[in-house]
């Protein structure tokens, strides 16, 4: 059976794609990014093939992991892509038709710890890490409770993004969501032997 699916993808994960002609001599899979890959976007960003190996393949399927190594923090950046599989065989290549795929952006890690205590004035700043790295472009805002905050500047590509939480809420163990260009990070994790989805603890924050 399948594993179960996530709404979307991030760096590090296990694609299965499923089709048809599969065959020859090389395989690979190609992303190219739905916005940056226009070659005169002043931040162009080529497309990324990954080679298959022939033991992770078969005629009607392949099954690949998206890199999430140093590299990948810059060579991928969140958004919509597209997906296409390309044969090459008796000197010739074939390319699929392309699939959509969204990249989601991933929270590594949220500081301060919980409990996070408001100041005086009732604010709270939360510094998140994330992957890819965002581009100063690119907008990025936390999902908390009821509100959207809006990252503060950063003039460079960065992994780290802070948000300034004015009269921040009081919440215990509420679900956080860093959202990228309109794309949403993915707040769940599998668990149990028979996998089933749960909110994984380190995307919770607690205010008080």
């Amino acid at each position: 059976p399948l594993p179960l699916s996530d709404p979307g993808a991030q760096l590090g994960a296990f694609l299965i794609l499923r089709g048809r002609n599969f065959t020859g001599d090389t395989v690979e899979v190609e992303f190219r990014h739905a916005r940056f890959s226009e070659p005169n976007h002043p931040q162009f960003l080529a497309a990324r093939t990954i080679p298959v190996p022939a033991a992770a393949r078969t005629a009607t399927e392949v099954r690949i992991a998206i890199p999430n190594d140093v590299a990948a923090q810059t060579e991928w950046r969140v958004g919509p892509h597209t997906v296409s599989i390309i044969v090459s065989g008796g000197g010739k290549t074939r390319v699929t038709n392309a699939l959509p795929m969204l990249l989601a952006p991933r929270i590594n890690n949220i500081t301060p710890p919980n409990p996070i205590s408001r100041d005086a004035s009732g604010n709270v700043t939360l510094t998140l890490t994330a992957s890819p790295r965002v581009l100063p472009t690119q907008t990025a805002t936390l999902l908390l409770a009821d509100r959207e905050i809006l990252a503060n500047p950063h003039p460079l590509d960065t992994d780290t993004l802070e948000f300034a939480i004015l009269d921040a809420p009081v919440v215990s163990d509420a679900i956080v969501r860093l959202r990228v260009d309109g794309v949403d990070s993915i707040p769940f994790e599998r668990t149990g032997s028979s996998p089933q989805f749960q909110f994984a603890d380190n995307q919770k924050v607690t205010i008080t």
